[in-house]
């Protein structure tokens, strides 16, 4: 029968399959640690952040976006960007909001 040769497979063990048992790795450092100033605003951009969700246009599949703007995973599609509940920030913001390279 199929299943007991699938079950003295597994009663075989790691080592006899050739199979590694326990994979570990060295940890990689974290990234270098924002500034209060940085961090300041990447906390007050969050907290004017709103998840919200709707029925998918195309499917119907219930869909989660931010500040009513939706992009259906399962179909591919989404709103229009001038559908969300509050103003896309500006280039101008964006390059506000930017560190600019030291150099």
């Amino acid at each position: 029968m199929v299943m007991s040769a699938v079950w003295a497979d597994f009663g075989s063990g790691a080592a006899a399959a050739d199979r590694v048992g326990i994979v570990s790795r060295a940890r990689k450092p974290a990234g270098p640690v924002a500034d209060a100033e940085t961090a300041a605003a990447a906390a007050a951009f969050l907290e004017g952040q709103e998840i919200t969700r709707t029925s998918c246009g195309q499917c119907g599949t219930e869909t989660h976006g931010i500040n009513g703007r939706y992009s259906c995973g399962i179909c591919g599609w989404s709103n229009h960007w001038s559908e969300g509940h509050k103003a896309l920030p500006t280039a101008r913001d964006d390059l506000e909001t930017r560190e600019r390279p030291q150099g």
